[in-house]
């Protein structure tokens, strides 16, 4: 088996982290309520389950959420959860990246806040954009596109690649590629720290007990 084998072209290998998603749905943009009471992206997830019954996780994944509607967010996809139907799935929230606006930083919060009272796994994007890793501090005001933190930091230190940062490299070709919402070569240590996170709770949900051995 190989270490952090996944595929993305719905062909399902065993031990690998199969991944299928769908860019047509925006949560930012599709949170109108349609004739069942729930929103499309509701629906449309619901269609999915439906006729791919080994999906066993799903994360709703934002773009900006400056003007997302977080309580329909919050109230469709715990109901989901809720759902008998899909009890062996488990569902992944997620705060917005950081775009500098302060209520992505409430919004973001009010999710994290959400999850936590509950027990429910979240990928936080936000705190991982606006975070320090020189000081452990956060930046609310950070904007991912443009994050001259991380450069400052990884100049100030000399940072190699290869010692805290690798090259992010797009997913089908191999090529050298920024991650979304980063344009620049600061921003190869942002996408880490997205990967890094992912793995981490993605190998949890799979059992993983969260100890790190040599």
């Amino acid at each position: 088996m190989l270490l952090y084998n996944a595929t993305f072209n719905g062909n399902r290998v065993q031990g690998a982290l199969n991944i299928d998603y769908d860019e047509s749905t925006d949560l930012g943009k599709s949170q109108g309520i349609e004739s069942n009471g729930r929103t499309r992206y509701y629906n449309r997830m619901v269609q999915y389950l439906e006729s791919h019954p080994e999906c066993n996780v799903v994360m709703w994944s934002w773009c900006s959420i400056s003007s997302g509607q977080i309580e329909r967010y919050l109230d469709n996809f715990e109901a989901l959860i809720n759902d008998p139907d899909y009890q062996d799935v488990t569902f992944v929230f997620m705060s917005g990246y950081a775009d500098g606006y302060d209520n992505v930083r409430q919004k973001s919060e009010q999710i994290v806040a959400f999850c936590k009272e509950r027990g429910y796994f979240c990928l936080d994007y936000w705190n991982q954009d606006t975070h320090d890793y020189d000081n452990n501090t956060f930046d609310p005001t950070i904007n991912a596109n443009n994050n001259t933190r991380n450069g400052n930091w990884m100049r100030a230190f000399s940072r190699q690649e290869g010692e805290v940062w690798f090259q992010c490299r797009h997913y089908r070709t191999g090529e050298t590629k920024y991650p979304a919402h980063c344009d620049s070569q600061r921003d190869h240590l942002t996408g880490n720290i997205r990967a890094y996170a992912a793995w981490w709770l993605f190998s949890r949900i799979a059992g993983w007990d969260g100890t790190l051995t040599d």
